[in-house]
């Protein structure tokens, strides 16, 4: 496998919390992320490979080692208005994470279920939001620790 001469990589992927404030019903809304978004640590393989973390706890992989298992991010929104609808989104569809000047996409961003996409509106009064998402690697990406950052957001419909 890739015992001699192994260059892993291990990088987080971090959440920047976003509530936009429009009305009182804003307000009574909490966004708190508890765990975040982790690819783990990885040998590519030397060619492009990628890692893909389902908002289950699952993962795949194409053309890389997983040596460290990755998890899911995590974030709890909680409402104290009653069972109105939240919309809850990743605000974009792609990110860099960098190790220096060294950088890796992660897209494909899917909250709640493994299918579902960028976007869950719920009307219930507590719900978790796992986050996965897929992070691609070039056949010379360099070893180290790389991050980057997202923004979740939480508003009412």
């Amino acid at each position: 496998m890739f015992k001699n001469k192994l260059k892993t990589l291990l990088f987080a992927l971090t959440l920047t919390l976003s509530t936009t404030v429009l009305s009182v019903q804003s307000m009574a809304q909490n966004l708190n992320c508890v765990q975040p978004l982790l690819f783990g640590e990885i040998a590519r393989c030397g060619s492009t490979g990628t890692v893909t973390i389902h908002p289950d706890g699952t993962y795949t992989s194409s053309c890389v080692d997983v040596v460290f298992p990755p998890t899911e991010a995590l974030c709890v929104v909680t409402q104290f208005l009653g069972l109105q609808n939240i919309v809850i989104s990743v605000d974009t569809t792609s990110v860099s994470i960098s190790n220096g000047s060294d950088n890796m996409t992660v897209d494909d961003f899917n909250i709640v279920s493994n299918g579902n996409g960028p976007t869950f509106v719920t009307n219930s009064t507590n719900t978790e939001v796992p986050i996965g998402a897929t992070v691609t690697l070039s056949s010379s990406q360099g070893a180290g620790n790389y991050s980057g950052t997202f923004t979740i957001s939480a508003n009412y419909e």
